[in-house]
């Protein structure tokens, strides 16, 4: 059983980052890659010197491309010089048309790191769920789909009874509220759930980009009845997907 206070993620709920760069400026991009690393975020950067022949390379960046959901743009002089860095952005320009991704941009011909742009990058990338236990399986491939998608993911957190202003539950919390997404799965189970109501309460009261995913048919709070939601009840082989959907179109 877990302590009070002790965060529990997902192991594969790390921000993936496709990091697009200039060759030239890769002592700056392995700075912004550090950086993003040590707040737990995982960027894909390519730089293979064995390729001498840009072709041979294109078609894993192109299914990379199609496969990712965050990208992060590392701006020159170089990278604006760089047929393959404008190749990789047009790429990646045509995927959005298809599905929605979320795209930053970040200087690397300054001296200093811009971090709190980079943090507001990675604050869209963050999504904290709040459910009951009961319905940990229903919400199983909700976190499958946010995994593969890349998002980094705050749950399992709904079994702590005490709510402490200094909690690391709590912080998360305030993080995901202020930066990021609050997804809500709502069932029988949760709205008896103190912990779950203390948590769509805190959330809502910090004007949280908030979204509820309705587990059973039930009678929506006062709260939240004014709020579109996901029918992960009556569709839920496709719930997992529009939740995503929902999550990267209205960042």
């Amino acid at each position: 059983m877990r302590e009070r206070g002790e965060m529990a993620y997902n192991a594969a709920s790390t921000a993936w980052i496709f990091v697009s760069h200039a060759s030239a400026d890769l002592v700056n991009v392995r700075r912004i890659r550090n950086y993003l690393e040590s707040k737990g975020a995982s960027p894909l950067l390519f730089h293979l010197m064995a390729l001498t022949d840009p072709e041979e390379f294109w078609p894993i960046i192109e299914r990379e491309i199609q496969a990712r959901s965050f990208f992060l743009y590392c701006e020159s002089p170089a990278a604006e010089a760089s047929p393959w860095v404008q190749r990789e952005r047009e790429a990646v320009e045509a995927a959005r048309r298809g599905h929605p991704k979320r795209v930053g941009r970040i200087r690397v011909d300054q001296p200093e790191i811009d971090q709190a742009s980079l943090d507001e990058f990675l604050s869209k990338t963050r999504v904290f769920l709040s459910f009951a236990q009961q319905d940990r399986d229903a919400v199983a491939p909700f976190m499958d789909v946010l995994n593969t998608v890349g998002f980094s993911i705050a749950a399992d957190l709904s079994n702590f009874t005490d709510f402490t202003p200094g909690d690391l539950v709590l912080q998360e919390l305030q993080h995901a509220a202020a930066e990021g997404w609050v997804v809500a799965f709502l069932s029988d189970a949760s709205l008896q759930n103190r912990w779950v109501q203390r948590e769509i309460s805190y959330a809502m009261a910090l004007g949280a980009k908030f979204v509820p995913v309705l587990l059973d048919r039930i009678e929506l709070p006062p709260l939240l009845a004014r709020l579109q939601t996901i029918d992960g009840f009556s569709q839920p082989a496709t719930a997992p997907a529009e939740l995503a959907k929902v999550l990267l179109s209205r960042l």
